[in-house]
C-alpha cells in the first residue's frame, strides 16, 4: 500500500523516508522502504501510462484530512460504478494539498468536456 500511494502521489524517496520518520518508522526501515519506491517507479509509471485506470461512472467523492502524521496531505477518496457489471470500487489517493486545487481545476476541465460529447 505504502508503495502504491508513493508512485500514485509522484512522492519522492527523500519525502517518503521523513513522512515514515515522523510516523515513528525506524530510519533503517525507511530509508529502505524509500530505496525500493525510488528503484521500480520507473516500471510503474511505465504501467500506469500503457494502462492507466478507467473511471466508468462517479458515484461519489470524498477529501478527508490526511493520516495523521502525514504533512500538507488530503486523502480523496473516489466511488465509482462500473457500467457492465454494476461492481462498487472505491480508490484512495493521497495528494498534497497544494496539488488539491490543481486536481479540482482538471476535473471540472474533464467534466466539461464530457458535457460537450453529451450535446
Amino acid at each position: 500500500w505504502v508503495l502504491h500511494q508513493t508512485w500514485s502521489c509522484a512522492c519522492p524517496g527523500s519525502q517518503l523516508t521523513r513522512d515514515l520518520l515522523v510516523l515513528g518508522v525506524p530510519r533503517a526501515h525507511a530509508a529502505a522502504l524509500a530505496d525500493a519506491a525510488d528503484s521500480t517507479r520507473d516500471s510503474h509509471v511505465a504501467n500506469a501510462h500503457s494502462n492507466g485506470f478507467m473511471v466508468n461512472k462517479v458515484s461519489n467523492v470524498t477529501l478527508t484530512p490526511g493520516p495523521e502524521g502525514a504533512i500538507d496531505t488530503y486523502k480523496l477518496t473516489l466511488f465509482t460504478d462500473d457500467v457492465f457489471t454494476g461492481e462498487q470500487k472505491r480508490k484512495q489517493l493521497l495528494i498534497e494539498k497544494t496539488q488539491a486545487r490543481t486536481l479540482l481545476t482538471e476535473l471540472k476541465k474533464a467534466y466539461q468536456k464530457m458535457e460537450g460529447l453529451e450535446k
